[in-house]
């Protein structure tokens, strides 16, 4: 079934034993399994791939191809194309050991290495804190100078800065990188990504009109294989807007479809979100049981906050403010700066609640 598996002391005495030429081999297949195994697009990758039940296998088969020049393409080439399925599953901090350890090996082929280096820096920023992958975007602009299209790699660089800007909460930049990704590729494959990072920018900001508008544009591909969070999370922003604007049975099923949608496919992350936003639209859905602490901060902090609004709904007031003062405190920690907001929000309904009018007062003037 393309899985394989050795117990320790096996695996020891085969060590014990074997000759070089035994290793050049195990490894040679190693990589050929990896090859077979790793999605065959790097774009395209499910939570529930085969694969990630030997995932040490794979980060084993993938640093040691990196670190041999003769084999260093076919590393980064297998690398880049696990990254999916590891950013939909979550397994950020295995992202990363994965992604900076073949940057670490050397520089692979241009067009890779600047995709290696962006999703690098995406995962570095989810599991440190929202800047803290910029340097790896800079790296991969090194990169892109030697692409055959210097444009769309700096298209897809600037794309992912202004995802990043976003989840700080300076849309300003987040809007002027994510135009700056369309112009300097108008017609490439990043055109999506960038006009989905719009209507998230736009929904934020209440730009309703032009945030359904963008979502409207991000989503002409819906039926592709190529990219399917970007339709769930386009459809999750529409519902989002639909709430806001008081259609509270559309945006229910509309979310509702998202997380059925993404069940589907298994694209754990998106559905995971759209799941956190009807938690708190249909008390009757009953959640995915999930572990809070193995979450990365882009996610784990917007299911501590409906967990914080559920206790609010139950009367729980203090353990809600609680709560809410933790996600602040992780929010401010990690620089993500709308859950920041959110969380403030929370806390200070909480503390309204207990009675605490003057740490309420602060606690909104803060998030103002």
């Amino acid at each position: 079934r393309g899985r394989f598996d050795m117990l320790s002391p096996i695996r020891g005495r085969a060590r014990a034993l074997a000759r070089p030429d035994d290793v050049a081999a195990v490894e040679s297949g190693l990589l050929g399994w990896a090859q077979d195994n790793a999605p065959d697009h790097d774009n395209y990758g499910a939570a529930d791939a085969e694969w990630l039940s030997d995932l040490p296998a794979m980060r084993h088969a993938v640093l040691t191809a990196c670190a041999r020049p003769e084999t260093r393409a076919e590393g980064y080439s297998v690398a880049n194309r696990t990254f999916s399925s590891l950013y939909t599953s979550m397994r950020t901090r295995e992202a990363v050991e994965i992604l900076e350890g073949a940057l670490a090996s050397g520089d692979g082929p241009p067009a890779i290495g600047a995709q290696v280096a962006r999703r690098a820096g995406i995962a570095a920023s989810e599991m440190r804190g929202t800047y803290e992958g910029l340097w790896l975007l800079d790296r991969a602009d090194e990169h892109a100078s030697s692409a055959p299209r210097p444009e769309e790699q700096l298209a897809k660089t600037a794309s992912i800065r202004a995802e990043m800007h976003l989840d700080a909460g300076d849309l300003d930049r987040a809007e002027q990188e994510a135009r700056r990704a369309l112009d300097l590729d108008p017609d490439g494959s990043i055109s999506r990504q960038a006009t989905r990072t719009l209507a998230d920018v736009y929904t934020s900001q209440g730009r309703f009109a032009e945030a359904t508008q963008a979502a409207t544009d991000a989503m002409p591909a819906r039926t592709s294989g190529d990219e399917r969070w970007i339709d769930l999370s386009a459809r999750t922003l529409l519902a989002r807007i639909a709430l806001e604007q008081g259609r509270i049975a559309e945006a229910v099923a509309g979310t509702r479809a998202v997380v059925l949608d993404a069940r589907e496919l298994a694209e754990a992350r998106v559905g995971l979100l759209a799941e956190t936003l009807l938690r708190g639209l249909d008390p009757t859905w009953k959640p995915t049981e999930v572990v809070r602490e193995t979450l990365p901060w882009a996610v784990r902090l917007p299911v501590l906050a409906q967990d914080g609004r559920d206790l609010l709904v139950r009367g729980e007031s203090r353990q809600a403010a609680g709560l809410a003062a933790d996600v602040v405190a992780l929010a401010d920690s990690a620089r993500l700066g709308r859950d920041g907001v959110e969380a403030r929000l929370l806390l200070g309904r909480a503390l309204v609640e207990i009675g605490d009018l003057d740490q309420a007062t602060t606690t909104y003037l803060t998030a103002l």
